[in-house]
C-alpha cells in the first residue's frame, strides 16, 4: 500500500470516530443501545487508527532499510 493511500486511511477511520462519538453523544438519552454501537465504532475507529499509524511507520523503517 502507498504512503499516500495510508494518511487517506487514516484520516477516513478519524472522521469515523468523530461523527460516531458526536451520533453516540446525541442518542445517550434517548436510545441507549444504538449509542453503545456507535460508542463500539468509534473505538473501534480510533484502535484502527493506531494500528494504522503503528504498520506504517514499520512499512516506512523496512523501505528505509532497504534503500544502501
Amino acid at each position: 500500500m502507498k504512503p499516500r493511500l495510508h494518511k487517506i486511511s487514516i484520516i477516513l477511520y478519524s472522521v469515523v470516530a468523530v461523527l460516531a462519538t458526536m451520533k453516540a453523544v446525541q442518542l445517550w438519552q434517548a436510545d441507549r443501545q444504538q449509542a453503545y454501537l456507535f460508542t463500539f465504532f468509534a473505538v473501534f475507529s480510533v484502535f484502527m487508527i493506531l494500528f494504522r499509524m503503528h504498520f506504517y511507520k514499520k512499512f516506512k523503517e523496512r523501505e528505509q532499510q532497504k534503500e544502501p
